[in-house]
């Protein structure tokens, strides 16, 4: 009986997670074109694949948030958000910065249109691995409960925002209907997490990442103007991504923004 009565909050999430991530595509197809659903479609399985990322870290993470007592717990959760947000962040970018050399390569040169709800589509998806982070610790510390209402709020503000702006908007309208509550998502559950823990997450790692995407934008910038980056070839895209996120990289390493167990060893080093 215990086993269930835990188990049951996680349930229900699942039942409305499956309406959640299908009204935009269900609206659509009612609403508009065939070809917008098309275009919709790509970008989403995109997002599919970005959004898996913090999924399986986080569950491979989860054995050791569960038994950690609440320092440990506070400390693991602070390394998973550093972790997180820096990939988050170096996605996005490049996602966003080669989002039309995505899409051809998934796709072709006719379903173009999908770039534009596949860049706020990744939106979304960055804020998504931060309410991994606070999420999964809500179900270590056995409080999945409190993520009931956060479904409930998110999927309705979906619903609402998706029939206001599909039927003007189309495929962009669900895009950013997604994006728009990925964000309400991770203010609120990072909100819940703070109230329940007593502690707050240091978000001294944002501006450095923050920073590493400047520095690839900029890059980027440089590469297009000297005409590096005409061609929708994806090896051209992922030539150049490389080189961008070790920019990143190394950008973000040299304003210290290290994981902890590199830290350690190199203070080790230095003594």
């Amino acid at each position: 009986k215990r086993s269930l009565l835990v188990a049951l909050p996680l349930g229900i999430i699942q039942v409305i997670n499956v309406v959640y991530f299908k009204v935009d595509s269900v609206i659509l197809s009612v609403i508009r074109h065939p070809q917008d659903v098309a275009h919709y479609g790509v970008a989403y399985k995109v997002i599919e694949l970005v959004m898996a990322l913090p999924s399986f870290f986080m569950t491979a993470l989860m054995p050791a948030l569960v038994v950690a007592a609440r320092p440990r717990l506070r400390e693991l959760v602070q390394q998973a958000w550093d972790v997180l947000i820096t990939v988050a962040v170096a996605v996005t970018v490049v996602g966003f910065l080669f989002a039309r050399s995505i899409v051809v390569f998934v796709s072709s040169h006719s379903f173009v249109p999908a770039v534009t709800p596949l860049r706020l589509l990744l939106v979304g998806a960055g804020a998504s691995f931060v309410s991994a982070v606070y999420g999964n610790a809500l179900v270590a510390v056995d409080e999945q409960r409190r993520l009931v209402p956060l479904t409930v709020v998110v999927t309705t503000t979906n619903l609402a925002l998706n029939l206001a702006l599909v039927p003007h908007y189309g495929a962009e309208g669900a895009a950013a209907a997604m994006a728009a509550t990925e964000l309400l998502a991770m203010v609120y559950v990072s909100r819940v997490f703070r109230s329940l823990t007593e502690s707050k997450v240091r978000t001294v790692q944002l501006p450095r990442t923050l920073l590493g995407g400047a520095v690839m934008v900029g890059l980027w910038a440089v590469l297009r103007h000297g005409g590096f980056l005409d061609s929708d070839s994806i090896g051209v895209a992922a030539a150049a991504s490389l080189g961008l996120l070790a920019a990143y990289g190394a950008t973000v390493f040299a304003v210290g923004g290290r994981p902890p167990a590199l830290r350690r060893w190199m203070a080790r080093g230095e003594g």
